[in-house]
């Protein structure tokens, strides 16, 4: 694993990373407008899920191999880290409410709790926890099974918004619980994150490598100069 390897890895770490944007902000767009307009909402996010699994799934085969090829490690181990990041991400994604009820300090309204259960009554649905917080206009849905549901608005959207505006914004925000779209966001972000931690692995094990091959050079000089 020379130091030309270790240039060209960071290289195509780079690239990918650029061509990841330039299909994130130009190319899909198009294609999800093509294929809405072909499919159902539905089709449409299970045919991206299975280009997202099938790219990502494909990506980490590729980085696991070079990670095997170029350092040697055993594949046990490897497997290891993969399981390492998957559990950090459940982890995150069930402790991230009670972070940010600390962070925020969200704080219990009854008159936006009002709000949310007629909103969510005329949904179909269980209404979420309502929670006031301070910050700039905003609003957004979070929770999971271990902590409920939560829609968090922030005192300055109730200032801008008149309620029948206010109802509108908490109805987006109980779609994302009805769909699930934290659950989602979870799995979906499963993948970038191996794919993240296996290339900075590979990254980082060139650095390492370079390193050691340099010190060994360095450290074999002044032994053959003795011997000469």
């Amino acid at each position: 694993y020379d130091p030309l390897t270790f240039i060209a890895t960071i290289i195509a770490y780079v690239v990918g990373y650029i061509a990841l944007l330039f299909i994130a902000a130009a190319i899909a767009p198009k294609v999800a407008t093509r294929l809405t307009n072909k499919f159902s909402l539905y089709t449409s996010m299970a045919i991206a899920m299975a280009i997202v699994f099938i790219g990502g799934l494909s990506a980490i085969y590729i980085l696991s191999m070079l990670i095997i090829e170029f350092t040697g490690l055993d594949p046990f181990f490897l497997s290891l880290l993969i399981i390492f990041v998957i559990i950090m991400n459940v982890i995150t994604y069930l402790l991230s409410p009670f972070m940010i009820n600390l962070m925020y300090g969200a704080k219990t309204d009854r008159h936006l709790q009002e709000i949310v259960n007629r909103v969510a009554q005329r949904a179909g649905m269980t209404p979420p926890k309502a929670v006031l917080i301070i910050g700039p206009p905003n609003a957004f849905a979070y929770g999971n099974f271990l902590t409920g549901k939560y829609v968090a608005v922030t005192s300055s959207m109730l200032k801008i918004t008149s309620e029948s505006e206010l109802e509108a914004v908490i109805g987006h925000e109980l779609g994302h619980h009805k769909h699930r779209d934290t659950v989602i966001m979870l799995l979906m972000g499963l993948i970038p994150s191996i794919v993240y931690y296996l290339g900075l692995f590979l990254i980082r094990a060139g650095i390492f490598s370079s390193a050691r091959s340099s010190r060994e050079k360095n450290s074999g000089s002044p032994i053959f100069l003795i011997i000469g």
